[in-house]
């Protein structure tokens, strides 16, 4: 990160000497993400405004809906959530205008997430099911078997426990070779829904095999 950051800002400090202002908004939004990554989350705000301003000034709505993306990162570090979400409700209208799939598609996981921690279960549901259709379309299998699992947590926060109860065991099945990547949070999943049967024991014994394996 560090060699990426000094490489980003030199690239940042060329376009401003060539007046490139898209070329800033590029470098400005990737910076912004590495500062992110790194921590520096004032800094990565600095950034990432350069970038609005640019992107919007030269129209580019690509690098515009990206760093709208990373900006919603940095409102949910400081607990705003609701700037979070307007940020990526902008940044959906954005890439579904510029044809970005695989943006859309990581926004509207975004989008999903905060939506199930702010209770709004059936939008979740509706977004992440949105999500595992594309995932499904692109032949992305491990970003199926995560759609799931999130599925499920949705359907469990719903209490659609048999729901729930399904999507993980296609989870399992689909799993194949990679299943033991889910080794600890299938027992996880499981304990929380025989919980939520009144299977107390059942629950006590998912769970000590959940933290078996994650240590």
């Amino acid at each position: 990160p560090p060699a990426a950051v000094r490489a980003f800002r030199a690239a940042d400090s060329l376009f401003a000497q060539a007046r490139d202002l898209a070329g800033r908004a590029a470098a400005n939004q990737r910076l912004g993400y590495v500062l992110l990554e790194t921590g520096d989350v004032r800094g990565a705000r600095e950034r990432l405004s350069l970038a609005l301003v640019d992107a919007a000034r030269t129209g580019d709505a690509a690098v515009h809906a990206w760093a709208l993306m990373n900006v919603a990162q940095t409102e949910l570090l400081v607990g705003d959530r609701a700037a979070a979400t307007a940020s990526l409700d902008r940044a959906i209208s954005l890439h579904r205008q510029t044809g970005d799939r695989p943006g859309l598609v990581i926004a509207e996981g975004f989008l999903a997430q905060l939506r199930l921690d702010l209770g709004q279960h059936d939008e979740a549901a509706r977004l992440f099911a949105a999500q595992r259709a594309a995932f499904e379309a692109q032949g992305d299998g491990p970003r199926v078997l995560i759609a799931l699992a999130a599925q499920a947590n949705v359907a469990m926060h719903r209490g659609r426990r048999d729901e729930a109860r399904a999507l993980l065991d296609t989870l399992e099945q689909r799993a194949g070779s990679a299943i033991e990547a889910w080794d600890a949070s299938l027992p996880a999943m499981r304990g929380r829904l025989a919980l939520a049967d009144g299977d107390a024991a059942g629950a006590r014994r998912l769970l000590r095999e959940a933290r078996g394996r994650f240590s």
